[in-house]
C-alpha cells in the first residue's frame, strides 16, 4: 500500500506544479499589456491633451470672428435708415465683410431702392458663388415684393407693377421662366390688376401661373382647381358669365378627381402653390360673388395683393386678351367665342 501512495503523491505533486507554472505564464502575458499600456501611456495622454486645446482654440477662434462680424453689422444698421446711397454701401459692406446671407436678410428686414440695388450688384458680380447669387436674388425678389406692396398702399399702382416686374425679371433670370417660384411675383401682379379693374390683363396672368402649376404639379392638382376657380371668378367680374362657368365647370371637373384630401382642401378655396388655405378673412380668400371690388389672390402668395400668373415674358407686360371682332356695342357684354376657352383639364 505505501508504494500506492508514493505514486499518488508524486502525480499530485506534478499536477499541482503544473498548475504553478500555467498561473505563472499567465501572469507573465498580463504584466506584458501593462507594461505596453505604462509605455503608450504618456503618447496617449499628449494625443488627446493637444487634441483638446485644438478644438477649444477652434472654438475660441471662431467665437471671436462672429464676434467681430456682429460688431462690424451693428456699426453698419444705422446706415440702413439712411439714404438711398447708404443703403446701397451697407448691404454690400454686409455681404463682404460677413457672408451673403447676413445680407440678404438685412435687406428683406430694410426693404428700399437702396438695398435692391445691392442685391442686384451682389447677384451679378463675377466674384459671388452661385449658391450666394441665388440667395442674393431670392432676396431681391421679396425686396420689391415689400417695395411694390408699399407702393399699392400708397395708391401708387404704376410704381408697383414696375416693383413686381423687376421681381419677376431677377426671378426669370437666375431660376428660369417656368419655375414655381415665380408664382408669387406673379401672383402680386394679378391682385394688382385686378385691383385696378384690369380684368384682361388678370386673366393673362393667371393663365401663365396654371401653365407653371400643370408643369410643376401634373395636370390633376389641387392648385389647379384653384386657379380654374379663380379664373372663373375673373371672368365673372369681368362680365362674361358663360366663359365663368366654363372655367367653372373645368374646376369642378378636376376636383372630381382628385384625392379625397386635396379635395377638401380645394373645396374651401385653398392657396394653388401648395400652402395651406387661410381661414375666413385672410388674405388668399378668392373674392366672394357678394364682394365684387374684393381683391382676387391665389397662386402662391402670402401677403396682401397677391393673385396668379402672367403672360409675362422676361419681365415685359403684355396687355390683356383685346375685344373679339364684332364686339357688344357700349354697356354690354362681349364674350367672344367660348368655344376658344383654353381646356386644362385632360381625360376624366
Amino acid at each position: 500500500m505505501e508504494p500506492d501512495r508514493l505514486e499518488k503523491l508524486e502525480l499530485g505533486h506534478q499536477d499541482l506544479r503544473e498548475q504553478v507554472e500555467k498561473l505563472k505564464e499567465g501572469s507573465g502575458v498580463s504584466k506584458d499589456l501593462w507594461d505596453k499600456l505604462a509605455a503608450l501611456t504618456p503618447l496617449i495622454t499628449g494625443i488627446a491633451i493637444s487634441g483638446t486645446g485644438l478644438f477649444f482654440a477652434y472654438t475660441t477662434n471662431q467665437a471671436q470672428l462672429k464676434l467681430q462680424e456682429t460688431q462690424t453689422i451693428e456699426k453698419l444698421i444705422p446706415h440702413l435708415i439712411g439714404s438711398e446711397q447708404e443703403k446701397k454701401a451697407a448691404i454690400i459692406a454686409m455681404s463682404s465683410l460677413a457672408d451673403t446671407k447676413t445680407a440678404a436678410k438685412f435687406a428683406e428686414l430694410f426693404p428700399s431702392e437702396g438695398t435692391a440695388s445691392a442685391l442686384k450688384s451682389i447677384a451679378r458680380s463675377a466674384n459671388t458663388k452661385s449658391g450666394d447669387r441665388v440667395i442674393a436674388t431670392r432676396a431681391l425678389a421679396k425686396t420689391f415684393h415689400s417695395l411694390g406692396d408699399a407702393y399699392q398702399s400708397d395708391k401708387s399702382p404704376e410704381k408697383a407693377e414696375e416693383a413686381y416686374h423687376e421681381a419677376l425679371i431677377a426671378q426669370e433670370g437666375m431660376l428660369g421662366k417656368n419655375s414655381p417660384e415665380l408664382l408669387e411675383s406673379l401672383s402680386r401682379l394679378t391682385g394688382l390688376y385686378q385691383a385696378q379693374g384690369n380684368y384682361g390683363l388678370a386673366q393673362n396672368v393667371l393663365t401663365r401661373v396654371m401653365q407653371i402649376q400643370r408643369d410643376a404639379y401634373g395636370s390633376r392638382s389641387r392648385q389647379l382647381v384653384d386657379s380654374l376657380r379663380l379664373m372663373s371668378e375673373l371672368y365673372r367680374l369681368d362680365g362674361k358669365p358663360r366663359i365663368a362657368q366654363q372655367f367653372k365647370d373645368q374646376a369642378d371637373l378636376l376636383s372630381a378627381h382628385l384625392p379625397v384630401e386635396a379635395q377638401a382642401t380645394a373645396a374651401v378655396g385653398g392657396d394653388p402653390s401648395g400652402s395651406a388655405p387661410v381661414e375666413e378673412g385672410g388674405a388668399d380668400q378668392q373674392p366672394r360673388a357678394d364682394d365684387p371690388g374684393r381683391t382676387v389672390r391665389s397662386a402662391g402668395s402670402s401677403t396682401a395683393g397677391e393673385g396668379v400668373g402672367d403672360q409675362v415674358q422676361g419681365g415685359s407686360q403684355k396687355r390683356g386678351p383685346e375685344r373679339m371682332e364684332g364686339g357688344a356695342k357700349e354697356g354690354q357684354a362681349d364674350e367672344g367665342d367660348i368655344s376658344e376657352v383654353p381646356q386644362f383639364v385632360t381625360g376624366s
